[in-house]
């Protein structure tokens, strides 16, 4: 009988394990014996490629994709931007992937962590990122992109980048522009001709800026998939923009019976703006109110309007009694996935949240606090990570 040991393991079985350690940890594991090295070599470890770029050093990950790019179909990419070295490496990424000669990558994902470097506009990136949406004549894709999220960029998106990702990917799904730019250039004409094109799209997350009742309505067409989560970024743009109507968006759900819709309010939107905006018509899923200011009335509404479909919240504002006792109304109203309170509330009130609502526990989808900690409380990109539909 073979003696049972590392050594003795099948290789389909060593490939899992490989495919559950991070590009980092797979490589160093690659080096320990001939055996490994075959298995990290693997066509079916490198079809996701996850590659983080916060030190000098992680350019070496970059060997990983010359040598195994051709079996790429999913590439995320996290960085921290404040560093020349990151930046670098993300352009020598995108510049790889746009000069394959034959593509099959489906899905691409950027993220910036850290501090956006003064007056950095980020416009070799968006180049980079042209060239991929349309490809040069010598390059072969061989499937279409089919999810696309640069909602992680801190630069300033144009109609152009985005008529070329229509034009040339028709079989895309999934499309996440809502930046952490200050400025959204994407207009209702250019997300109008992304719907006409891209048929199948299924999930769309965008500036309120960029919508119009004419956007709802090309997602009415007959021809096309029914959408299914529908996300809204709402800024300081929409202070004197005008507000979908309740008209457009009953057509929307009829078209769209399973919609499920997020709206996100930053801190630089008025107030009044909110009330205008939420309005019942909305099948409302996931909401946002990261505005710092008051938001007794805002919960009130939100649990009297929206209980019957509104899962996810997360708030940013100061604490106080009579909040507590609406966010205990929203609790017992609301068949709540996920819950992020930031600001401190009485233990009391945390244990009946938790008491009425346990699965927020069990699926460690919650920020109750009773003691102030340092912030950020929870990392943007975790915060996220929840709120997918």
């Amino acid at each position: 009988m073979a003696e049972q040991n590392w050594d003795n393991l099948p290789d389909h079985i060593l490939v899992n394990i490989f495919s559950f350690l991070s590009l980092t940890e797979r490589v160093q594991a690659g080096y320990v014996c001939k055996s490994w090295q075959d298995c990290f070599n693997s066509p079916y470890l490198w079809k996701r490629f996850v590659f983080r770029f916060f030190k000098s050093e992680d350019q070496r990950l970059l060997k990983c994709l010359k040598k195994h790019g051709p079996w790429l179909r999913h590439l995320n990419i996290l960085l921290d931007q404040e560093v020349k070295i990151n930046r670098d490496n993300l352009c020598e990424t995108l510049s790889w992937i746009a000069n394959m000669k034959e593509r099959r990558i489906q899905s691409l994902r950027i993220y910036f962590c850290g501090e956006n470097p003064l007056f950095y506009a980020g416009v070799e990136i968006a180049n980079l990122l042209h060239k991929i949406f349309k490809p040069d004549e010598d390059v072969e894709t061989l499937i279409d992109l089919k999810e696309v999220d640069l909602g992680g960029l801190g630069i300033a998106f144009d109609d152009n980048l985005f008529n070329l990702l229509a034009g040339n990917n028709q079989n895309l799904q999934r499309l996440n522009i809502q930046n952490k730019s200050l400025i959204c250039k994407v207009t209702p004409a250019c997300v109008i001709n992304i719907i006409k094109k891209c048929k199948k799209l299924k999930d769309l997350r965008l500036f309120y800026t960029s919508m119009s009742d004419e956007v709802l309505e090309a997602l009415c067409a007959p021809d096309r998939r029914p959408l299914e989560y529908l996300s809204l970024l709402c800024t300081r743009t929409e202070k004197f923009g005008k507000v979908l109507s309740k008209e457009a968006w009953m057509k929307l759900t009829k078209a769209s019976p399973n919609l499920k819709v997020g709206l996100q309010f930053d801190h630089t939107i008025p107030v009044h703006k909110i009330w205008e905006i939420t309005i019942p018509q909305i099948p409302l899923y996931a909401l946002r109110f990261e505005t710092f200011t008051e938001l007794i009335e805002e919960v009130e509404y939100v649990t009297a309007t929206f209980h019957k479909t509104l899962q996810k919240i997360s708030l940013h504002t100061p604490p106080g009694d009579k909040l507590e006792r609406a966010l205990l109304n929203l609790v017992a109203s609301c068949n709540l996935k996920a819950l992020y309170v930031f600001c401190v509330l009485s233990e009391e009130t945390i244990d009946k949240i938790l008491e009425t609502r346990p699965e927020l526990k069990e699926r460690k989808s919650y920020v109750l606090k009773h003691t102030k900690d340092p912030l950020p409380w929870v990392k943007a990109i975790e915060i996220e990570q929840v709120f997918q539909p």
